[in-house]
Formats: structure tokens, C-alpha cells, sequence
């Protein structure tokens, strides 16, 4: 599969997704989320893909708010600033509801559109001295939108709050302590940790059972407990019933591979 904006390729069954080195930001475009969506799509139907690992190199990850986005957003009409809207909605849900983990690796400034993309992946990986979120769209009279409700699933909605009415950007270790970042590294370890977390993960976790943690997580919330306890006893049954729970019971009752 040939990309023009994104690199993809599959190895020791990870995903590798790169978002081109640059040193302004990927500008969001509806080139840039298709390719995008091409992508995790690919892995998502790749049997031999268990993970992606994406990784955002360069001094930015991507913006939706570079002077070529900017300028062709203003001339759309309503219906057509809804479609676009949808487009980058329906990748993040993708993203969020992909029954693999996403591993991201930040070592630029995330902002508006690449912050939107670091708050639906499941493992967040942040360099100490050269990563930044934030979502400054307030400050010119836009909306975060797609960002608002991710991000207020992953940090929640006191945090949200602070972050997307004051538009400020803040340091990896500041999006670490409201749970936006999974791990602060030094930028010289990053790549070195991002990759060994990935072969962790693809080594020696269940490909079947990260995909139902994913799908348990993405459709729990908003339900009755009633609802709840029905789809997680259908869902834990049939956990059961794959052949890595069959090949892991086993495993356990032999006293063989057990890691805790």
C-alpha cells in the first residue's frame, strides 16, 4: 500500500505507522485523514497486525490550524464544514474503537488535530524535553470539537475543561499528571522504550484479548448496570471460548508461560 503523507509498514507483527518527519506540522487535510484511515483500517483487517505503533517524529505532529487548512475551511458552506467534520470524527472513532492497541510516540508539539489523534490512542509515550498538547482552538474563535469528547473520556471532564477553555499548551510531564500521557522518557530513550513496548505486546500478549479489552472499553460507557453486566458476561464467555484462552488455561494448569 503506497502513501504520499504517511509511511506503513508491518513487521514481528506491529503496524509501524510514521507520520513524515517535518519540521511545521502535518497540516490536517482530508489527504492526510484518509491516508490515515487507510491505514489503521489495513491493520485492523491484517491478521499478522496485533498492535500499531504509531510514531509522530519531527519538531510537530500534526495541527489543524496551518494557514492551508485554514484558508479552505473558511470558503466551505455549513453542509460542507459538517461533512468535513465527520470525516476526521469517523478516523478518531476508528482509532478509539480498533480492536489493536495503539502505541504513540510524541517528540514534538501535538496541537489542535494532533492532540485530537494522541487522546484515542491507548499508550501514550511522550519525550520529557520536546513534547506539548494542547488545543488552542478557543483563542481564534474555533471549536475542538472531535478533541472535546475523546479527551474527556480519557482524562475527564473537569480537566477537559481547564484545558480546551484556556488553550494553553503544556509539557509532557504536565499531560502526564492528568492522564493524557502514559509515560514521560528523555527524548534519547523514546524510540528505544516505544519499540520494546510494541515487541512486549506483540510477544507475549493475547491478540484476541486485547481486542475485547478494546471493545469492552469503547462500549461500557453510557450503560444501564444492567446492560453492562449482560455485555461483559457475553463478552468475557466468549474470551473464553478463543483458542489463546484455550492455549493459556492450558498453559496455567501445566504451570508453563505464566507471567504476572
Amino acid at each position: 500500500m503506497q502513501f504520499n503523507i504517511i509511511q506503513y509498514s508491518v513487521q514481528q507483527h506491529i503496524g509501524t505507522l510514521l507520520l513524515n518527519p517535518s519540521e511545521e506540522p502535518n497540516p490536517l487535510s482530508s489527504s492526510l485523514v484518509s491516508e490515515l484511515g487507510q491505514a489503521f483500517a489495513s491493520a485492523q483487517k491484517d491478521s499478522d497486525v496485533k498492535l500499531v505503533l504509531f510514531d509522530a517524529q519531527g519538531d510537530a505532529v500534526a495541527s489543524g490550524l496551518e494557514p492551508s487548512y485554514l484558508k479552505t475551511i473558511s470558503k466551505l458552506d455549513f453542509e460542507q464544514n459538517v461533512m468535513e467534520s465527520m470525516e476526521v470524527m469517523k478516523l478518531l472513532q476508528m482509532m478509539y474503537t480498533l480492536r489493536k492497541p495503539i502505541v504513540m510516540l510524541v517528540n514534538g508539539k501535538a496541537s489542535s488535530f494532533g492532540c485530537c489523534l494522541v487522546s484515542v490512542c491507548d499508550i501514550i509515550i511522550a519525550a520529557r524535553e520536546t513534547a506539548f498538547f494542547g488545543s488552542p482552538e478557543v483563542k481564534y474563535g474555533l471549536l475542538p470539537g472531535a478533541f472535546l469528547y475523546f479527551l474527556t473520556k480519557r482524562i475527564g471532564e473537569g480537566r477537559a475543561r481547564e484545558l480546551a477553555l484556556q488553550g494553553n499548551s503544556i509539557t509532557a510531564d504536565q499531560a502526564a499528571s492528568i492522564g493524557l500521557v502514559s509515560m514521560v522518557l528523555p527524548l534519547i530513550d523514546l524510540k528505544k522504550t516505544g519499540n520494546a513496548i510494541a515487541l512486549e505486546l506483540a510477544s507475549e500478549k493475547s491478540g484476541s484479548a486485547m481486542g475485547l479489552v478494546k471493545e469492552l472499553l469503547s462500549r461500557i460507557h453510557g450503560m444501564s448496570v444492567n446492560d453492562a453486566v449482560e455485555y461483559i458476561s457475553n463478552l468475557n464467555a466468549l474470551a473464553r471460548m478463543t483458542q489463546d484462552s484455550q492455549k493459556g488455561i492450558k498453559d496455567i494448569l501445566n504451570n508453563q508461560n505464566v507471567k504476572e
